[in-house]
């Protein structure tokens, strides 16, 4: 079993492996390792080479057959063809009759190398949104915003009394129960997550359209990409709020657009609620003031001003 696993692997890499397995579990001594590695490597090469070209004469019969009778076949029965015919291929993939070799023997079946291309692609695009669904898991989401959103005034402040954060800032009791993952976001690369989002929503929709002329029908993925974008959504709000309060800390000055365009995405694909939303309402109005003040605080007085202001000290 390890050498079938291994079968697609470079020699060297083979050898090893069976010399272990030999030594293991079948009890060869050192000295005919090399030997009986080499035997059964030939072997199995026989073997292999036997049950590719057995696959490639069994497909080539079937869809010899498919096509010989599909003027006499009925509906039903073109369909139990084409079955078979699709099985016996991906039979000769699993032993390892080259891909071009199988598309080869497929181009007298109609449409079928069409067929299984786009169940290909559609098994890709389940795959992908599966593995995006999967990484979500342990991201503690509500926490991350909960800790973010609450009880501004008890963040820290940076130099000019706006709230921030700093370097370590998992280390704050209020993020306790974030994990270790959000540590390593990093301020400069900007959310993609919407973008990622629309990007498999219209090949999603692309590959639904083939199917319909394909097939007849279309395999639904709605929930699975609805509950992406809700997660995502969520995920890239945290990202944003968390970026923003880094990067003051660091001493910039960044702009809240990221934030205000990752709640509208939030809010059409419900990945907040109506009070988390309403809590980053609230933030960003608090970081507007603080901006603010400060820039008044820093802004030169206008000329009409400091002429009323001297002329009311000279008359004090």
């Amino acid at each position: 079993r390890g050498l079938c696993e291994a079968q697609r692997r470079d020699r060297a890499t083979r050898l090893e492996e069976l010399r272990e397995l030999l030594a293991t579990h079948a009890g060869v001594k050192p000295k005919h390792l090399d030997h009986c590695a080499e035997l059964v490597l030939r072997a199995v090469a026989y073997t292999d080479g036997l049950a590719r070209a057995e696959a490639r004469r069994e497909l080539s019969r079937i869809v010899r057959h498919y096509v010989g009778h599909l003027d006499v076949l009925s509906p039903s029965g073109a369909q139990l063809a084409e079955k078979i015919t699709d099985e016996l291929a991906d039979q000769a993939l699993s032993v390892g009759m080259p891909s071009e070799q199988v598309v080869a023997a497929l181009e007298d079946a109609p449409r079928l190398n069409e067929k299984r291309a786009l169940r290909n692609r559609r098994i890709a695009l389940v795959d992908e949104i599966a593995d995006r669904l999967k990484s979500f898991q342990g991201l503690e989401l509500p926490a991350v915003l909960g800790g973010l959103l609450h009880d501004l005034p008890a963040l820290p402040h940076d130099a000019q009394g706006r709230i921030c954060l700093f370097e370590n800032w998992w280390e704050m009791p209020r993020f306790a129960a974030v994990p270790a993952v959000w540590r390593d976001m990093s301020t400069e690369a900007r959310p993609q997550l919407q973008q990622e989002c629309e990007r498999l929503s219209a090949t999603a929709q692309a590959i639904a359209a083939e199917e319909q002329e394909l097939f007849g029908s279309v395999t639904q993925l709605r929930s699975e990409l609805k509950a992406l974008a809700m997660r995502s959504s969520a995920k890239e709000l945290a990202e944003a709020l968390l970026r923003f309060l880094l990067l003051r800390g660091a001493g910039r000055n960044p702009e809240p657009l990221d934030i205000a365009l990752a709640v509208q995405w939030a809010q059409v694909a419900g990945g907040a609620s109506v009070e988390m939303l309403g809590l980053v309402v609230v933030f960003m109005r608090w970081a507007s003031l603080e901006d603010q003040i400060c820039a008044s605080l820093e802004s030169v007085p206008s000329p009409k001003f400091m002429a009323i202001f001297r002329a009311t000290l000279q008359g004090v």
